[in-house]
């Protein structure tokens, strides 16, 4: 018998000029199975987030992370990106000032986690238009903020 699934959901500011960092739980020393997890960011109005990648490595295939645009991630029109496996993944950047991720990890063989960060920026300052949602199971999200 396979354990239940541990859930977690977050949301979070992201201030402009600073930069909001999130970390998997057990990053760099790998993340927990059976992990599902959401996070919502929000900034100000008339900005948009931006995400950047300082580290990305997850399991091929069966674990993975979704982003997206808004503060829906049940509206699957609103992914506009989904990762696996040790490529980094480009900078990202939301339509709006609201971004979801979503992470997920299934019962067998772990990575060594993610590291990003959030930023807040007007939105003439955007290169790519994106969004970023992101779900985390059983993952401690450690949250540093700098300029």
């Amino acid at each position: 018998m396979l354990p239940e699934y541990k859930e977690c959901r977050n949301a979070y500011f992201v201030k402009s000029g600073a930069t909001l960092r999130l970390q998997s739980n057990g990053y760099p020393n790998g993340y927990e199975f059976y992990s599902f997890c959401t996070y919502l960011l929000e900034s100000s109005a008339n900005t948009k987030i931006n995400l950047k990648f300082y580290d990305f490595n997850l399991e091929d295939t069966y674990d993975y992370m979704e982003i997206g645009n808004g503060n829906n991630p049940g509206d699957r029109d609103s992914v506009i990106a989904r990762y696996d496996g040790t490529m980094m993944p480009p900078s990202i950047s939301a339509e709006s000032n609201t971004m979801w991720i979503f992470f997920y990890a299934d019962y067998s063989i772990s990575g060594k986690g993610f590291s990003v960060g959030a930023t807040a920026s007007d939105p003439g300052e955007m290169g790519n238009i994106f969004s970023f949602y992101y779900i985390c199971f059983i993952f401690r999200v450690n949250i540093e903020y700098g300029t």
